[in-house]
C-alpha cells in the first residue's frame, strides 16, 4: 500500500491501549486493541505504544517514512503543552511522566498529547457526529 501521508493515534487507558492508523481525511485505515500493560513503568509503556505503531505500520507494509505523526489521548490531569502527564489516576507510577519526549526519542516525529476526552471530541468534530457543528460542548 502506498500512503502520502499517515497518522497514528493511541488512546491510552488505564484498562485498554487502543492504537490506529488513519489518513489524512480522517479515514481509519487499520485499528488495534490491547490491554495496557502498566506492570513496568511508564517508560516500558511507552516502548510497547512504540511497537504497536511499528507493527501497525508493518501490517499494512508501510514504513517510518510514512508516518507522519502521532496523537496520544490520556487521562489527566496533563499538560499539552509541556507533552507531559501530570498525574493520571487510573495510570499508577505515571506521575509527572514526560511522554511527548519520550516519544519523539524513538520516532523523531510531532507527537501530540491531549485530554483524552478533549481528543475524543476533536476526531467527532473532524470526522465524526459533530462535523460542521458550531458548539460541540
Amino acid at each position: 500500500m502506498t500512503a502520502a501521508r499517515i497518522l497514528a493515534g493511541i488512546d491510552l487507558g488505564g484498562t485498554n491501549l487502543k492504537a490506529g492508523l488513519i489518513d489524512e481525511s480522517g479515514s481509519i485505515i487499520l485499528r488495534r486493541n490491547d490491554a495496557t500493560n502498566l506492570a513496568n513503568g511508564p517508560e516500558a509503556l511507552v516502548r510497547e505504544m512504540g511497537s504497536v505503531i511499528q507493527q501497525l505500520l508493518a501490517e499494512m507494509d508501510l514504513s517510518r517514512e510514512n508516518l507522519h505523526a502521532i496523537g496520544v489521548g490520556s487521562p489527566g490531569p496533563l499538560s499539552p503543552s509541556q507533552g507531559q502527564i501530570i498525574h493520571a489516576g487510573n495510570l499508577p507510577g505515571w506521575k509527572d511522566v514526560k511522554l511527548v519526549e519520550l516519544m519523539r526519542r524513538d520516532f523523531h516525529l510531532p507527537v501530540w498529547l491531549e485530554n483524552d476526552a478533549n481528543a475524543a471530541t476533536y476526531g467527532e468534530y473532524w470526522v465524526g457526529a459533530a462535523r460542521g457543528a458550531k458548539d460541540v460542548t
